[in-house]
C-alpha cells in the first residue's frame, strides 16, 4: 500500500495507477489471477460499493475506501476458489471417464452411447441454437468457442467487442451479455428438456 494515503481515501483509489499498486498486492497474494480477474474484481468493488451507497439511508459507510478494497481483495479470492474448483471438478470428470471407458471406447463419449442418441441429441441442440435470436445466439457460440478464457460477462464482452467491433455501436454491458447468455442457455436447456433429456 501507499505510505500517503490510506485505505479510506475513496478518490485515490479510483485512479487507475493506484489501483496498479493494489494490483500487485493482489498478485503476490493470489499468483493465479490474470489481469482479466483483477478487472473483474474491480468491477465488481464498483457495482457492491454504490449498491451499498444507494441502499445505506444512515449516510455513507466510512471509510469507502477500504469498503472498495476489502470487496476487491475478496472478490479476487472468490475467482481463485472458483478456478481451482472448475480445474478440480474437470479432472475429476475426465478421471471418471477414462475409468468407465472399455480399451477400445473414447472415454469423451457417454458410457452405453447409443450412436442414434447422441446424433438425436447433436439435432436437438442445433435446432435450439437455431431457434436463438441473433444476439443470444452470437454470445452463446462465443462463449462455447472460447471457455473457459471468458468465464465472466466482462472477459466475453471483452472478446465479443475483439471480434465484432460493429458491436460496440449496440453500447452492451456485461450485464446485457450475461442476461442474453442466461436467455440462450435456458431456450437450449429448455428444449433439451421437452425433449427428454
Amino acid at each position: 500500500m501507499c505510505e500517503h494515503r490510506g485505505p479510506e481515501d475513496l478518490f485515490y483509489w479510483l485512479e487507475a495507477a493506484h489501483q496498479e499498486e493494489f494490483n500487485g498486492f493482489l498478485r503476490r497474494k493470489y499468483v493465479s489471477l490474470s489481469k482479466e480477474d483483477l478487472d473483474d474484481a474491480w468491477a465488481e468493488a464498483y457495482r457492491q460499493l454504490l449498491e451499498k451507497l444507494a441502499t445505506n439511508k444512515n449516510g455513507s459507510p466510512k471509510p469507502l475506501g477500504g469498503l472498495m478494497l476489502t470487496i476487491v481483495n475478496r472478490r479476487a479470492c472468490d475467482l481463485v476458489r472458483r478456478a481451482g474448483s472448475q480445474a478440480r471438478k474437470l479432472k475429476k470428470y475426465q478421471e471418471q471417464a477414462k475409468t468407465h471407458a472399455g480399451p477400445n471406447e473414447n472415454p469423451d463419449v457417454q458410457e452405453n452411447g447409443d450412436p442414434l442418441e447422441s446424433e438425436e441429441l447433436g439435432e436437438i441442440v442445433a435446432r435450439a441454437f437455431r431457434q436463438l435470436e441473433p444476439d443470444e445466439r452470437l454470445v452463446l457460440s462465443v462463449y462455447c468457442e472460447e471457455y473457459p478464457k471468458v468465464r465472466g460477462p466482462i472477459r466475453l464482452l471483452k472478446v465479443l467487442l475483439q471480434r465484432d467491433p460493429t458491436l460496440a455501436k449496440k453500447n452492451w454491458t456485461p450485464a446485457i451479455v450475461r442476461r442474453l447468455l442466461n436467455q440462450a442457455r435456458m431456450s437450449v436447456k429448455k428444449e433439451l428438456l421437452g425433449k427428454g433429456y
